[in-house]
Order: structure tokens, then sequence, then C-alpha cells
């Protein structure tokens, strides 16, 4: 069932002869991955100990991919010390995320971590952190894991992704969507319910499930989806790049623009 196991630069493959192979040949308490299946499945992890929830990690600057060390559910305020937050510029989650606002806190569907996920966390310095896990019992923060479901039907889970906060898109409205496209090949999307909307855009990974999906250096496309109909989207969209985020300050509805012309003769009065 399981294809791949992949890490923060390291990977691994199950062999017939030869076991697992690959650089990746040990799991960490500090550490999160990628596990690539072939189908659903519900998998318990056999681990020696728990991981302390005062644990110490190595942060480097640029992404991290580290674990959540706590059996409880925490808000992305509670479990980020002050001290740390000006070096962390964003969060990526499986098909969510979160940036820093000076005004509203922390905005994005990515709202609180959970036991059992990993995340991508993006530092702007190296630093030693420690989540304040010990001290978090529990959080009724909201969540998107019932919008990332729905999601799921529309496309697939890469582990190349990136995501497009967009602050204001013309006419929208509550219930609306708005999807993220690589050609004709929907590659995310996302619910507006007011605020901030962290729009993702899937990669292409190299795995059959993620075929079509957008290359690096390409420009995803965005299409508001009301009352049954697309409608195109123009704004300043920056280049995929995998974990990216990206602010995105409004998207208005394209002009339409002619893709062939042609020239007639005059009649019956040339000078029409």
């Amino acid at each position: 069932i399981i294809t791949g196991v992949i890490g923060e630069g390291t990977a691994a493959v199950p062999n017939e002869t030869f076991g697992w192979v690959g650089s990746l040949y040990e799991v960490l308490c500090s550490k999160a991955y990628w596990i690539i299946v072939n189908q659903d499945v519900l998998w318990n992890m056999v681990g020696t100990e728990l991981c302390p929830c005062d644990l110490e990690y190595t942060i480097h600057a640029g992404a991290n991919l580290v674990s959540w060390p706590s059996q409880n559910d925490c808000s992305i305020g509670d479990a980020i010390p002050d001290e740390f937050e000006a070096g962390i510029s964003g969060l990526i989650g499986e098909g969510t995320a979160a940036v820093p606002n000076e005004t509203f806190g922390w905005v994005g569907s990515l709202a609180e971590f959970r036991p059992t996920h990993g995340y991508w966390l993006i530092a702007s310095t190296d630093i030693f952190y420690n989540w304040d896990a010990c001290s978090c019992s529990g959080s009724l923060a909201r969540t998107a894991e019932a919008e990332i479901k729905i999601n799921s039907e529309y496309f697939n889970q890469s582990t190349k992704q990136a995501f497009y906060f967009i602050e204001s898109v013309e006419n929208i409205e509550i219930g609306d969507w708005i999807l993220s496209f690589n050609g004709d090949q929907v590659i995310g999307g996302r619910e507006w319910q007011g605020g901030t909307l962290d729009v993702p855009a899937m990669g292409d990974d190299g795995t059959e499930y993620t075929t079509g999906y957008i290359q690096t250096g390409k420009v995803p496309t965005f299409k508001l989806f009301k009352d049954g109909e697309y409608i195109d989207l123009a704004g300043d969209i920056p280049a995929f790049a995998s974990n990216g985020l990206y602010m995105v300050p409004s998207l208005s509805e394209a002009i339409a623009l002619p893709e062939t012309f042609s020239l007639d003769r005059a009649y019956p009065i040339p000078f029409n």
C-alpha cells in the first residue's frame, strides 16, 4: 500500500529484495514525513516512545518539515511563543496554510496544529525553537478539515504545493469558490467565507496522481465559480514554486479579448 516516504530532502521506497532503499532510514520525533499510498488506509505507526512536548527543534532559514509534539490540538497563536513569531513567515499543512498578519494575527485556513500531522515551517532566520506544546491543553479553533475533504474530490494532494493568499475578489459572495488552474486542469480551490483566502495550487511531483499539474516557474490562472458559472479572473499573480506563500492584493474579472479577427468587403456601400 505504501509506495514511498518523503522527508525534508530525503526519501525511501520499498524494494522486494532489499526492503527500504534510499537516504531515509529512520523516523525522528522532530521531523514530519509525506506518506505516499496507492489506496486509502487506516494505519497505526508504532513508535518506541512518545515525543516530549518540550522537544527543541533546530530550524534553518527556509522551509522546515517538522512535527507537532503533542497529543492535543492547539491554535497557532497559542502554540507559537511570542519570541519566535517574528522569525516565522508562514506555516503549511496538507492542503492548508497560514501567514502572519499585523492586524488580524494569523490568516488562512490553517488555524490549529493537530496530533499525527506534520507542517512546513517557513523561517526567515536560523533559530533553536520550541513549540509551546506542553502548556497547550486543547483548542476550539476552527479547522479546515471538512473543506479539505471537499477539495480532494476535485484535485489530488501533491507533495509540491503553493498557496496564494487573495485579499479581495471582485463580486465574490459567501459560498462562492476560487479555483486555481493549470490550463484546463483544476489544481486547487477554496470556498470563500470572508477575509483573506488561501487558495492552494498543486504542482507536478512526478507521480501519476499529479500528472498535468503545474510546473515550477509557470503561472497558474484563477477562476471564480459563482452560480454554476466559471468567471476568469486577472491580477498580479506570481509564478509557482513549491512551498511558496504569495500575497495577491486583488483579483478582478478578466476582460475577454478576441482570439481571431477578419476583414470583410465593404458592401453594398464601400464608404461604410
